[in-house]
């Protein structure tokens, strides 16, 4: 689940990713370097990017909308879709 408030992103893990070892993400929107569309091979989502280049990926059918809600906060954006592979 992604929430987004005037100053914090919290992205609370689904229970296979705290299986893996992920941990989940919550930062102020000042630490966020940025967000951008990505595909994976079977969902579209957004990306982030936080300080110290860290990639976090959220897979949704509503990454305009929320590309959109990221960039009223400030955060830059890129419109390239980035492919992302979870597998080495």
């Amino acid at each position: 689940m992604l929430t987004l408030n005037d100053s914090t992103l919290s992205l609370r893990l689904r229970w296979l990713a705290r299986m893996l070892g992920k941990k989940p993400l919550e930062c102020s929107a000042d630490e966020l370097e940025l967000a951008f569309p990505c595909t994976g091979t079977f969902s579209d989502g957004v990306g982030f990017r936080i300080d110290g280049g860290a990639e976090i990926y959220f897979w949704t059918s509503q990454g305009d909308e929320i590309l959109a809600a990221v960039k009223r906060l400030g955060t830059p954006i890129s419109t390239d879709v980035r492919r992302v592979r979870l597998t080495p």
